[in-house]
């Protein structure tokens, strides 16, 4: 009996490691200037939900907008003289930035918030290399919420674009809205171009997720294929791997 037990145990470590799956909340908060005559008149901070999804090699994420009640007519009102308001539009969609990544076939699915109506056109689809960015890892080590995070920066063509912490204990490959190449799950992160911040509130693993919720009905609309997106620089394993092993290994 004692042999069975071994030998069950050992079979689900190995169905573990062959299915590995992961769920994870977070609170976005996406601050928005309002920009009239270049002058910055009321900045609102917007809060959505988001929600990542691993299983196996692919996942998902998404945000649900907690602001949906405080801003029924879908807009942001400004008033800029006795006669006269500015209006923000906002996306009022129930599902939000949508990103769908399969890493065995590096297919990249994306969602706007704001598709184009006119053309049908709501979804993209596009192909993309292994390693396709960049990331720099910094030496800084800190400890969120029992993890321990290593911080890293992102820069698309020379713009500053992603500030994370991540832990690599959890390993990832892709997470929150467009991060790929990312060795570990990301507990908080700054999406410098969207002035949208990230901040984990939950995550479990090894529990059972559903295939449907890879593929939203969202998705069944029409898709448009983009380019392959490949990468611009060169990326020796040293500077992607190895460096962010050391820099760890080094408490």
């Amino acid at each position: 009996m004692k042999y069975i037990a071994i030998i069950l145990f050992l079979c689900n470590i190995k169905l573990y490691g062959q299915a590995p799956t992961l769920e994870a909340t977070y609170k976005v908060l996406q601050h928005v200037d309002i920009n009239i005559n270049g002058k910055i008149e009321k900045t609102i901070i917007l809060e959505s939900t988001g929600f990542l999804y691993r299983k196996q090699n692919r996942y998902i994420y998404f945000q649900k907008p907690n602001y949906l009640e405080q801003y029924p007519t879908g807009a942001i009102v400004v008033p800029i003289s006795a006669n006269h308001t500015y209006n923000y539009l906002l996306c009022m969609d129930t599902l939000q930035s949508i990103n769908y990544t399969a890493m065995d076939s590096l297919i990249l699915r994306h969602r706007p918030d704001l598709g184009d109506t006119r053309s049908g056109i709501f979804n993209f689809v596009q192909k993309f290399e292994q390693n396709v960015f960049n990331w720099i890892y910094l030496p800084e080590i800190k400890e969120i919420q029992g993890l321990r995070c290593q911080k890293a920066t992102l820069a698309i063509n020379g713009r500053p674009e992603w500030v994370v912490w991540f832990c690599p204990d959890i390993v990832m490959q892709a997470g929150i809205d467009n991060i790929l190449d990312l060795p570990g799950l990301v507990v908080e992160g700054e999406n410098v171009a969207t002035k949208s911040k990230y901040y984990l509130q939950h995550y479990t693993t090894g529990t059972d997720i559903n295939d449907s919720i890879f593929w939203p009905k969202e998705f069944l609309q029409r898709f448009e294929k983009l380019g392959d997106r490949k990468r611009t620089i060169t990326v020796s394993p040293k500077t992607k791997t190895q460096k962010q092993i050391e820099l760890l290994s080094n408490p």
